[in-house]
């Protein structure tokens, strides 16, 4: 029996800790010490085992044990690279945040007593009346070095450097490597590091923003990622390793539940292409009135009475109400009562009038019997009861018409908890989900049964719940200190409050502020730990709980292997059946005809056989072939049974053959055409461009495409064969001078390299970017201030004209480039035509774009620039654009987003609908309730509201600087923020909680829910106490729904990038071959290294040339100072390295964006007014800051407040009919503009960074490739054997070379015939060992008997002799070898010999005129290490059994070939042995009777008796030979 030590479970080991710390903490507070709580806080971890206790939890946790290991190396990785960012920090901005602006309250400059300057403006230096200075550091008593780019005090005021001006009571700064490393692990993680970002500019210099923006972008954007790779990658690991279909769940799902779900989700990646299953059920279903329609009616007798004549009668009405309630048109009927009911919900309004709130609530009413009465008819259309109640959706809707019932009674209407319970009023809205198909199978498709998702809820719930109680014990009662007992702040005193703290931290918003807070609520170094704690849990549930969300999305998106095969197979059968007219079938494909038609494959017979069933001989087909299909599967694939023929011919009965034709060229022909067609406009030179990506399961032939593609094929045939040449612009022919001129000047638009080596577009490339950087340089600040010196200068005519000059040089520039893109554009049109010809410019996607905007652009040239409206401005944006078609990378992205649109939009659909019903709930209990007076300190305001809150008020601005400066301020009532947030009407709900979705301000919301009072136009007041602090449970709820449906976006760009690359429809181990081939396509050939005959280049290579020397590894110990395993960090370093060129593209198209929304951002809100987000920093006044600060917003920080900066409007703002002197801002630009980038950069973009990671990480880490057992170090070998053949590294060999190449070979990729212990030299060795003497008797007598009977002839000698077998110094050792050699293996043997043959016969076929090359050898031999009929699809396996059989008749045939041969030659030696014995007893029979002797055949023998002797001889021998 196997026994485990106690601590080898986690369990156990949790328990150990956790009683150890108990006793700790006990003995701590014996003594009194009670300032370390953190014994507290691990003697209660013991409930963490409870995780295990739920089955679906349990499964979570078990699946995240087996990353564990890959978890701890990324977290490595990111603390090596934070280290870096730490130390640069540390070095760069040492005492930057200690820097302030102070001010000398007696007057002087240089006075005894100085006060901080209110608001804290930190700073680089100060002026002293004559220069710039650096600070003055308190702690030397000196100015250190001044910061010209950073914020310099004016006059009258010092800049001082003194410690305890450091934000955050001093735990935010470089002073220290802790501090510096937290400060790092905070603004990666991208909240609140923009305040450190404008502090450090301020206080150092603006080019810090460097150092922020390059460590967001490398660890927030890309190596953060590896922690949701490494999730992904573990719960796919357990998924393939233990053949379940789901690594969240026990149980799995049905099998028409999962067959569903596979069709819709090759309905969504895999448009058009309607799975077989899909039609035949669809045939095969019939409406439920066909199962009354076949009900043997009986006929009627005369002498019915009344009762069965009703009873007839209320079979009838049964009937139609069966076939009613089952019919689509009653399902989308109630979803019709549902959409109308939820319109009247969004008309409820705080600013709605008494009758208008009257007329609601009686539509609600009506709506809830109308409910009622629906569901009573489903009841009654319902086959049976059964059938009724086995349906979860008709219970749930039943449950909600009884509570919706109940609470239109007047008692509980007009109680103040109604409002609550018309939550059951909105659950009716689950039902638009199901009525828009693209959005049911999506859902299908991306959340399965929903028992993962829901495992996945109540593990994040469950371990918040589990960790609540440890941080109540390690920060409970310590806020008391610095915070009042009803702050609207997060603490942990009581679970309540700890939970919503621990929420708040999985959604990262404002958690730097409870992180720092609970670093001051410890004393005495207990703010490290404290520090530690927050950290740690901020990791766990951001990253690794968030990253849950994407894991069961990628699952659900996967399909199983048996499916994948079915689905490859059966389209590879219809794809030979379509090609059959252009292709004649190989050898292999034609066995696989062979069995499926018959002995012949002509091709007239196998084209006409696929409209018959009968001549498809499925019974001639082999039980199982590679794709594990059975012969029915094969007959479900390829045939079509009689009663779904049967069906079909009822269909075209039952309904009129016009209507039938008219409905499917509605619902199926036109939008597949219009896809089609809008594809084929935007993207013609491209193939399978679809807009349409939803096709539902009742659209059409599944041949649609197939059908469209050949008939594409055949009209571009005919158009080639049978078009005439059309002139350009019907001017210019074919052959004009012009015009060839002009395609040899502009080039081919349809060859990227070819575009990119031409000449002329990189000259249009440079002016592109000019016309960009004049659109940068002409900033709406600039123009203003150069009017404003305008003005000021007056008549001063030649100052003017010098001013002027720099304005009308961006215009002369602005209208060059417009003139010179109008050229170019004639050019190309003329080179290539408009419209009509072939390849015509506006035939190109790129040339129309460009065609666009140079229309667009050209316009605004001659416009005046001070009277032109900021919208038409933006369009000299738009150039920017331009620069896409030149780099392929870019253009890539580009199409890749283009193909992931649709499914984008319907993920953003889902999210919108999402919204809609907390929107409307939000406004049933919060609508009205935000508001607040900005006088809280009137006692009437207090007790009467809104009633109070009128008139003006004293508000002293200098309290916080002792002073007093009384000023008359009005008081208002509105909502907080400039109405941010708000629950007043549907549509401003609606924008807060979307804005929610991002996280922004979701904290601010919910203490302002739970201030709500209980009546109206009453002030709001926060009470941790307060039963109104339970709102925070709808926040709750919203932020896990919304956060995973917003992870669909992530779900859904990977796994379109996945099916453009052909992944999706791969199986398990063919993505395994895959990532094997690039794994192997990544080695290249090096050159041999020598060793340097020189002393100490010989003593350097000896030193380090080895990768595995002490010296080798002492450096890297020093290096990364001990960090984890060596080859994780070199592995995760290549999965950067490889996922590099995907991310400079993603970048590229980012950076592009941004800089196309900065231009655009900057000519609408250039001059708008700072407001209260606004600063030196953050605007839109230049370039620089509006592309910083639209990083910013990428980020997701705070872009929501910045927004509502820029709603402005008179009379809040000067308002003036020329831009240049406005002020305001725009609020409906504002709206759209904002949320418009929001979604693009963050939603899309930084996803795409996510896509990237995951998709290039677990190829990288070898967690598909291991099961090759190729390791680095095989490769490695790989690489020396064949440095050994080609040492300067070409990358080729030549044939001969390939046997010393295998020679060469060790490891993995070691090719040889025998065993190295039965090579020569072993043998050679075991030759020459020393026998006992028991072993040497009996060998020596063994081989005495052996050659006694192999007789040998002595040239020296007349007579036969035996060998001397007398053991001296040169004996043999017989008995070794041939004890090692009885050891083989003759099978394998036989085997080995004929794998060695075969790989070397292909490899010497790939010879090139170069030689061998190393890229193939590498893919040849790549077929050893897989089960090709598993790794391959159904074409490279064809192929490769085809060159497989090819080869093995090769060596077949030389085989025989050698056999002949080889008794050819022992026939020869045979003769010329016997040819010589008999001329040696010639010999000595010629002695013997005195006859001279003569060689034969030359010499005659006289006796006739030698002459037959001789003979006889010879027959006897040829006889033989023939024999054997």
């Amino acid at each position: 029996m196997h026994h485990k030590a106690y601590l080898n479970s986690f369990g156990n080991g949790l328990d150990f800790v956790s009683v150890i710390c108990y006793w700790v903490d006990f003995g701590l507070m014996l003594y009194g010490y009670p300032y370390i709580s953190i014994f507290k806080a691990m003697a209660a971890t013991r409930p963490l085992r409870l995780l295990s206790v739920l089955p679906g939890t349990a499964v979570i946790l078990k699946s995240l044990e087996t990353g564990w290991d890959l978890m701890l190396d990324v977290s490595g990785f990111l603390f090596f690279f934070m280290f870096l960012f730490a130390m640069l920090g540390l070095i760069s901005f040492r005492g930057v945040f200690s820097r302030q602006c102070y001010f000398f309250p007696d007057g002087s400059d240089q006075g005894k007593s100085t006060a901080l300057v209110e608001p804290p403006m930190y700073c680089s230096g100060y002026y002293n009346g004559t220069t710039i200075v650096g600070p003055f550091d308190i702690t030397i008593q000196a100015n250190t070095y001044p910061g010209y780019q950073g914020l310099i005090c004016p006059h009258g005021q010092q800049c001082i450097a003194d410690p305890s001006n450091n934000p955050n009571n001093g735990y935010m700064n470089y002073d220290m490597i802790f501090s510096a490393l937290l400060n790092v692990y905070t603004f990666v993680s991208m909240e609140l590091w923009t305040d450190m970002m404008y502090l450090t500019q301020d206080a150092d210099s603006r080019l810090a923003a460097l150092f922020y923006c390059i460590g967001v972008y490398i660890i927030g954007f890309i190596l953060i990622y590896l922690l949701l790779a490494v999730i992904t990658s573990a719960f796919a690991r357990v998924r393939a390793t233990s053949g379940s279909s789901s690594a969240f769940t026990k149980n799995r799902s049905s099998s028409s539940f999962t067959s569903l779900r596979h069709q819709h989700i090759l309905q969504v990646l895999h448009p058009g292409e309607e799975d077989e299953e899909s039609v035949r059920a669809r045939n095969n279903t019939t409406e439920p009135s066909s199962s009354w329609a076949h009900v043997p009616q009986q006929p009627q007798k005369r002498n019915l009475n009344n009762h069965s004549t009703a009873r007839s009668t209320l079979n009838q009405w049964k009937r139609w109400i069966v076939r009613w309630v089952q019919s689509k048109t009653f399902f989308y009927f109630g979803g019709g009562l549902v959409l109308l009911d939820t319109l009247f919900m969004c008309l409820r309004s705080v600013y709605a009038s008494e009758s208008m709130l009257d007329f609601l609530d009686n539509v609600e009413t009506a709506m809830t019997f109308i409910f009622a009465i629906e569901i009573v008819i489903r009841m009654m259309g319902a086959l049976n009861w059964l059938q009724f109640w086995s349906s979860f959706k008709n219970k749930f809707d039943l449950f909600l018409v009884i509570i919706t019932c109940v609470i239109q009674l007047p008692v509980i209407q007009d109680h103040p908890a109604y409002m609550y319970l018309t939550i059951f009023q909105v659950l009716r809205m689950y039902r638009l989900f199901l009525c828009i198909p693209r959005l049911e199978k999506l859902l299908n498709a991306a959340l399965g049964t929903g028992e993962s998702v829901i495992n996945v809820i109540i593990f994040l719930l469950w371990s918040t719940a589990l960790f609540a109680p440890i941080f109540m014990q390690l920060f409970g009662g310590d806020f008391v200190g610095f915070m009042e007992p009803n702050d609207d702040r997060l603490r942990f005193d009581t679970f309540w409050q700890s939970f919503l703290a621990l929420i708040m931290l999985y959604t990262s918003e404002t958690w730097t502020g409870t992180l720092y807070d609970a670093m001051q609520s410890q004393s005495h170094g207990g703010a490290v730990y404290a520090g530690i704690a927050m950290c740690l849990y901020f990791a766990f549930a951001r990253y690794i709980v968030a990253g849950l969300y994407i894991a069961v999305i990628l699952e659900n998106f996967e399909l199983d292997d048996e499916y994948i095969r079915k689905y490859q197979f059966k389209h590879f059968i219809r794809e030979r059946l379509a090609h059959q007219k252009e292709e004649t079938a190989t050898p292999y494909y034609q066995t696989i005809f062979r069995f499926l038609f018959g002995k012949t494959v002509d091709k007239q017979k196998l084209l006409s056989s696929t409209s018959s069933s009968a001549s498809i001989q499925i019974s001639r087909l082999p039980s199982n072939l590679t794709a594990s299909l059975s012969k029915e599967d094969m007959r479900q694939l390829l045939l079509l049974t009689e009663q779904e023929q049967k069906s079909k011919k009822i269909d075209e009965v039952a309904v009129p053959k016009e209507q039938e034709n008219s409905k499917s060229k509605r619902t199926t022909w036109m939008p597949k055409k219009i896809s089609r067609f809008v594809g084929n406009v935007l993207f013609p030179d491209m193939e399978n461009v679809h807009i349409s990506k939803f096709d539902g399961a009742d659209q059409g032939e599944e041949d649609y495409d197939m059908i469209v593609a050949e008939e594409n094929r055949q009209a571009r045939q005919f158009a080639k064969e049978r078009s005439r040449p059309v002139k350009s612009l019907f001017l210019f022919s074919e052959t004009n001078r012009i015009r060839r001129f002009c395609k040899r000047l502009v080039g081919s638009c349809r060859d990227g390299q070819a575009e990119r080596q031409n000449g002329f577009n990189w000259f249009i490339m440079a002016c592109v970017l000019v016309s960009i950087l004049v659109v940068i340089l002409d900033e709406p600040s600039t123009r203003k201030l150069e009017l404003q010196q305008q003005k000021h200068l007056g008549n001063n005519l030649q100052q003017l004209v010098q001013q002027q000059t720099k304005t009308q040089i961006y215009e002369m520039i602005d209208f060059v480039m417009g003139i010179v893109f109008v050229v170019e554009m004639l050019l190309r049109v003329i080179a290539d035509g408009l419209i009509l010809p072939r390849r015509a410019y506006l035939r190109h996607a790129w040339n129309r774009l460009d065609f666009v905007v140079i229309l667009l652009n050209f316009g605004t040239l001659f416009s005046n620039n001070d009277q032109l409206p900021r919208a038409l401005g933006t369009v000299r944006s738009m150039r920017v654009l331009r620069l896409i078609r030149y780099f392929g990378g870019v253009r890539d992205v580009f199409i890749d987003l283009f193909h992931a649109f649709p499914l984008m939009m319907d993920a953003m659909l889902l999210t919108f609908l999402v919204m809609i019903p907390f929107s409307v709930y939000g406004v049933n209990i919060f609508g009205g309730r935000f508001y607040t007076c900005n006088d809280t300190e009137d006692p009437n305001v207090m007790t009467l509201g809104r009633a109070a809150c009128v008139n003006e008020f004293v508000l002293n601005v200098g309290a916080d600087d002792d002073y007093n400066l009384p000023i008359l301020v009005p008081r208002t009532w509105q909502n907080p923020v400039m109405n941010l947030y708000s629950y007043d009407d549907f549509g401003v709900a609606l924008r807060h909680v979307f804005s929610m979705t991002s996280t922004e301000g979701w904290v601010d919301s919910m203490f302002f829910a739970m201030s709500t009072p209980p009546e109206n136009d009453m002030l709001p007041v926060f009470d941790w106490d307060s039963p109104m602090i339970y709102h925070s449970i709808f926040y709750v709820a919203f932020m896990i729904i919304s956060h995973g449906t917003v992870q669909l976006f992530v779900g859904v760009i990977i796994e379109k990038f996945k099916q453009r690359s052909g992944i999706t429809t791969l199986t398990f181990a063919q993505r395994q071959y895959v990532d094997l081939q690039r794994q192997l396509a990544e080695l290249k050939p090096t050159m041999k290294v020598f060793r340097p005959s020189s002393r100490i280049r010989a003593w350097c290579y000896d030193l380090i040339g080895d990768r595995h020397s002490l010296f080798n590894k002492s450096m890297t110990i020093i290096v990364i100072l001990n960090m984890g395993n060596v080859d994780a960090l070199q592995t995760l370093y290549h999965t950067i390295g490889m996922a590099m060129p995907s991310i400079i593209r993603v970048s590229a198209v980012f950076m592009l964006v941004m800089c196309l929304f900065a231009m655009i951002f900057m000519e609408f809100f250039g001059l708008t007014k700072y407001g209260q987000a606004g600063s030196n920093n953050s605007n839109f006044r230049n370039y620089g800051n509006a592309l910083l600060l639209l990083v910013r917003m990428t980020t997701g920080e705070g872009w929501n407040e910045v927004m509502m900066d820029y709603t402005y409007s008179a009379p809040n703002c000067v308002a003036s009919s020329n831009y240049l002197d406005d002020d305001c801002g725009s609020a409906n630009w504002a709206y759209f503009l904002f949320n418009f980038f929001y979604i693009t950069c963050t939603h899309i973009f930084l996803n795409l960074f996510i896509a990237v990671i995951i998709a290039n990480f677990e190829y990288t880490y070898e967690t598909r490739s291991r099961f090759t057992l190729i390791t680095k170090n095989d490769l490695r070998k790989f690489k020396h054997a064949w440095a050994e053949i080609d040492p300067e590294g070409t990358g080729f060999i030549k044939k001969e070379q390939v046997a010393k190449f295998f020679k060469h070979l060790t490891g993995r990729f070691q090719v040889s015939i025998y065993d190295q212990v039965f090579s020569i030299r072993q043998l050679q060795k075991l030759s020459r060992m020393e026998m006992d003497i028991t072993s040497l008797t009996t060998n020596s007598r063994q081989h005495q008997s052996l050659h006694q009977r192999i007789p040998s002839y002595d040239s020296t000698s007349t007579k036969f002799a035996e060998k001397d077998n007398i053991v001296n110094d040169n004996y043999y050792n017989y008995h070794q070898v041939n004890r090692r050699l009885a050891q083989m293996d003759t099978v394998e043997l036989e085997q080995r010999r004929k794998y060695y043959n075969l790989l070397y016969m292909e490899i010497v076929d790939a010879e090139t005129s170069k030689g061998i090359a190393f890229s193939d050898v590498l893919h040849i031999m790549a077929f050893r290490f897989v089960d090709i009929e598993r790794a391959l699809t159904l074409h490279p396996l064809m192929d490769r059994l085809e060159k497989l059989d090819e080869f093995n008749k090769k060596y077949a045939a030389e085989k025989a070939r050698g056999v002949f041969l080889t008794l050819i030659q022992r026939k020869r030696y045979l003769r010329q042995l016997w040819q010589k014995r008999n001329q040696q007893e010639l010999e000595h029979m010629a002695l013997m009777n005195d006859v001279p002797a003569s060689p034969i055949p030359t010499h005659r023998f006289s006796s006739p008796g030698i002459l037959l002797f001789i003979k006889k001889k010879n027959r006897l021998i040829d006889n033989l030979y023939w024999l054997l």
